[in-house]
């Protein structure tokens, strides 16, 4: 190369970091290479990259707390010039924007943190080496019990949202190209996700075996995820042919997530026992999607987004919810809860599954440990049955009024007995920690509709042993409520069940709505009238 064409320093600078990260096309790799080699500063500057991506595979491979993703995403706000370049020249799947939400993440190791580079990242550890963020997306999957719910109609979805082109558009294009030519070979009609990895690139389509009529053939996807060892693979069969090759994985409610009539179960790939795999049975049909990624591994969270946002897809059309406005990315923003009265309704099973009691409470947020939330709670028998007594907790003191008897009676109270705080519970995180949830498909976008005469998003929460909604407002992206399906059966042991005494508990709607004149006389510890003293303690209610 000639004097007159050789790069100087101000020309490398911008490039260094995608070169150490072996995404430079040619011939600009070449001539980025060729300046290294003689230029002792641009040298200095890749072995200290060298030395931050040694500090990242060093990192303890634990998971961050959730709220992890949302904050990174209320800090970046912006891109710098390098951060558009190097998207531009992409060519593989290496987790871009997480690695751009990195460099602005301070660590606590001082008392000033300094934002870290993300190093370069072998492409054979594309998930091994996860980087904090992306173990903060499934953070709460993995804790999750079974999921199962019967097949319930829905809210009525209007004015859907025009589809965003998804991830992984033109492979999803190419792949169903190539589908389409040969499924006349087939004897059902191929179910293809709407989501792929960005970066993913169709690597085979093959159906067989070729000995078989075609009642015996199978369709096998596979997609490269910047090296053919790491493949994705879907395999499509007749549902007579049953789970070849694959055993469900009974017991195992490490994965496990629906939308739609059919959920989605954790298998064992018995060619490859480490492998993650799931599996879906539908008329007529089985489905089976298996990734390069050790269950119980530190891969396994983000092994999970990838099947559950693929696995999902093929229920549901992927949307891509409408980011804030004034919020960069972020699409649901955080609800100030601990300034708002939380209302929830729940049911008490019995062991036959029906409902024992109900309850309807009221919950105003603790000032401190040593004044205890305001509480009420009216409790009824049965399904339909007239309300029995309500509690009224406000101070140190309870209200008990026996709506059968029309009597009343003064309970004592201690701080540690007001234990209907939901501000300190897992339920309210659906509330804020939403861009987590919708990042990694434990929330599923669905579009907009109606509730309570507002216009919400609608999202269904893939992990519930019920069919649960989350509505977001469209008006202020914050979660507004969170609705169990009327229709759907509640089910026994779920994850949004008590705990303890209170394990018959079944939640069936939460929402948080500002304080106001009409709901602090909720709490107003006031006798009605025609209650008459009664010093009998209340009915103790079992289920």
């Amino acid at each position: 190369m000639s004097a007159e064409t050789t790069m100087r320093c101000e020309d490398v600078a911008p490039y260094l970091s995608a070169y150490a990260d072996h995404e430079l096309p040619e011939p600009l790799r070449s001539e980025v290479a060729e300046h290294v080699a003689t230029c002792e500063s641009c040298s200095a500057t890749l072995a200290r990259y060298a030395r931050i991506d040694t500090l990242f595979a060093a990192l303890p491979r634990t998971a961050p707390p959730p709220e992890a993703l949302d904050q990174i995403l209320s800090a970046v706000a912006t891109e710098d010039d390098q951060a558009e370049r190097r998207r531009a020249m992409r060519t593989t799947w290496s987790l871009a924007p997480l690695k751009r939400a990195m460099t602005q993440l301070d660590l606590p190791h001082a008392d000033a943190p300094t934002p870290l580079r993300a190093g370069p990242i072998q492409r054979s550890q594309w998930i091994s080496i996860a980087i904090p963020a992306i173990a903060a997306l499934l953070l709460i999957s993995v804790t999750l019990v079974s999921f199962h719910w019967l097949p319930s109609k829905g809210p009525e979805i209007t004015n859907r949202t025009t589809p965003t082109p998804a991830p992984g558009y033109q492979t999803l294009k190419d792949t169903r190209s190539t589908v389409s030519a040969i499924q006349a070979q087939l004897a059902f009609k191929p179910v293809l996700p709407t989501y792929l990895p960005d970066g993913a690139t169709l690597y085979d389509v093959t159906i067989g075996p070729r000995d078989a009529d075609i009642n015996g053939h199978v369709l096998d996807i596979k997609w490269s995820l910047g090296d053919p060892v790491h493949m994705i693979h879907l395999r499509e069969a007749p549902a007579k042919l049953g789970l070849t090759g694959y055993s469900i994985m009974y017991g195992s409610n490490l994965m496990s997530w629906q939308i739609g009539n059919a959920p989605w179960q954790q298998l064992r790939d018995d060619a490859d026992p480490t492998a993650m795999a799931i599996g879906q049975h539908r008329a007529g049909l089985v489905i089976t999607l298996d990734v390069a990624a050790a269950a119980n591994g530190p891969a396994s969270a983000a092994g999970q987004t990838v099947l559950r946002l693929i696995s999902l897809s093929m229920d549901s059309s992927y949307l891509s919810m409408p980011a804030a406005s004034d919020e960069g990315n972020a699409r649901i923003m955080p609800a100030p809860i601990r300034n708002m009265v939380a209302h929830y309704s729940a049911v008490a099973l019995n062991g036959t599954g029906s409902t024992q009691w109900r309850e309807e409470v009221y919950v105003a947020p603790c000032n401190s440990t040593t004044q205890p939330c305001q509480v009420r709670k009216t409790y009824s028998w049965g399904t339909d049955g007239p309300p029995l007594y309500t509690d009224i907790s406000s101070d140190q003191r309870q209200l008990h009024l026996d709506e059968a008897q029309k009597s009343y009676s003064w309970l004592p109270l201690l701080p540690s007995d007001q234990s209907a705080d939901l501000n300190s519970t897992a339920l309210p995180k659906l509330f804020y920690l939403g861009n987590t949830y919708l990042s990694s498909g434990i929330l599923w976008y669905m579009g907009e509709t109606t509730y309570n005469g507002q216009r919400v998003f609608n999202l269904l929460w893939t992990n519930a042993p019920t069919r649960t909604h989350l509505y977001v407002s469209v008006a202020t992206h914050q979660a507004v409520a969170m609705v169990v399906e009327s229709r759907a059966r509640i089910l026994i042991g779920g994850p949004i069940a008590g705990t303890g005494s209170r394990s018959c508990l079944r939640y069936l709607s939460l929402e948080y709505v500002t304080p106001s004149a009409a709901t602090e006389t909720l709490f107003a510890q006031t006798v009605p009238p025609n209650y008459t003293p009664n010093q009998e303690s209340p009915i103790a209610l079992s289920c």
